[in-house]
Parts: C-alpha cells; structure tokens; sequence
C-alpha cells in the first residue's frame, strides 16, 4: 500500500510541476498589452522590457508602393513572442519611375517584450507583403542582458540573396510597471 501511496504521490507532484510549466509558457507568451492589461499587478514591480526601435527598411520599389510591415519575434522557434508593426508604403508617384534597388520606407515603430532567459536572447526580423513573407533576417546575443545594439543596419536575405535592410535598435530596460 505504501508503493501505491508513493506511487500516487509521485504522479501528483508530476502533474503539478507540468502545469507550473505550462503556466510558465503561457506567461512567457503574452504580450506586454496584454500582462498590462492585468488589473492584479503591483505598479511597483519593475520588469525587464526588450525594447526593439524599428526606425526604417530599406525595400525594393515594388514592395515599397505596395507596402510591408516588418514581424518582430523574440525567443526561440516555436518559443518566441511575436510582434507585427503597421503596413508602411511609400506613394507611387514619390518614386516616380525611378526603381532603385533599395527605397527607404519609414517605419518608426517599437516592439516590446518582458525579458526571459527561457526564450533565448535572439531576435527574428520577417519582412512581410500582404501576410507573406519577403525576407528575414535573425540576431543572436549572447545573453538577454547583452541585448543592446546601438541604432544599426541589418540586412534582410531571402536564401542568400540581398533584398534590403532595416535600420533598428534595441535594447534591455528596467521598468516599472506603473511607468507602462
């Protein structure tokens, strides 16, 4: 009886330390919308926020009179926490007929994450058109705490290929709840 009882009580502890983890993940998964939209927070927590400044992409003229938007996720595949900014164009007749292989589209937008060691301190970049995506590009740091990255350009591949850049920054900032 006492193998049973042991037996059980493993199966108990078992199944409590899944559902941690899967509380764990669901926490990891939201937004920073959605936990601040969490009426029981204390306002004098402070929360370490991934700050990702989209300032432009440089596109090719097609894409940019149609417009793109650029996918921001954070973390590992299958693990990541996903941020999608506005539909940026730039008009028809601003580019005339020139068709440069790059045009600036500005974006100025920003993406914020709560900081996580469990997801992994990378970042995926998605150029997208219309939902599909045109071309990505992906910045591996050595830890969330060395997330920074002075305003720079990162390039944009579809396979090897070369199809533009985006002009970003980021970085990893302490705040207080109530200052969100």
């Amino acid at each position: 009886i006492s193998a049973l009882v042991g037996v059980g009580a493993l199966g108990a502890l078992a199944s409590l330390r899944l559902q941690r983890l899967q509380d764990k993940r669901l926490l990891l998964k939201q937004s920073l919308p959605t936990m601040l939209g969490d009426g029981d927070r204390a306002d004098d927590i402070q929360v370490p926020v991934v700050a990702v400044r989209i300032h432009s992409a440089s596109v090719p003229a097609s894409a940019a009179a149609v417009g793109v938007q650029l996918r921001v996720k954070y973390g590992l595949p299958g693990e990541c926490v996903r941020c999608d900014t506005e539909v940026s164009s730039v008009p028809a007749h601003r580019l005339g007929r020139r068709r440069e292989p790059g045009v600036d589209v500005p974006m100025e937008a920003t993406c914020l994450f709560v900081a996580h060691r469990s997801l992994g301190p990378r970042l995926r970049l998605r150029l997208l058109q219309g939902g599909r995506r045109l071309a990505g590009a992906e910045m591996r740091f050595e830890s969330t705490s060395d997330m920074r990255l002075g305003e720079s350009h990162v390039e944009l591949l579809r396979g090897k290929d070369l199809v533009g850049d985006v002009r970003i920054s980021v970085g990893v900032h302490l705040v207080r709840l109530a200052a969100l």
